[in-house]
């Protein structure tokens, strides 16, 4: 099971509430897929996740850059292959 941990943190308290969202959302996600739920449901918690990530992260990418963050292009690298993910995870659904 996806779960959030304490070691994920990193000490920006709006951040670290968005990111045990995300985990929370994948969760969802990973529970309806291995209990077999209904396709529609499946995809409602895989859009849910998606729209979730989509405004994070393009507001965790405006932080890093206003801060210069010295992490931000890895972070990004980051983000792009977990978005990759679940593009491939919708396709597989779809």
């Amino acid at each position: 099971m996806i779960q959030w941990d304490d070691t994920y943190r990193i000490g920006v308290e709006r951040i670290d509430k968005q990111h045990k969202a995300i985990f929370k959302f994948a969760e969802i996600l990973e529970k309806s897929v291995l209990e077999t739920a209904h396709p529609v449901e499946k995809r409602n918690a895989l859009e849910v996740l998606e729209t979730y990530i989509r405004n994070h992260f393009g507001y965790e990418e405006h932080c890093m850059d206003n801060h210069a963050c010295p992490t931000r292009e890895e972070n990004k690298q980051q983000h792009l292959k977990f978005t990759d993910r679940i593009q491939a995870l919708k396709c597989r659904l779809e």
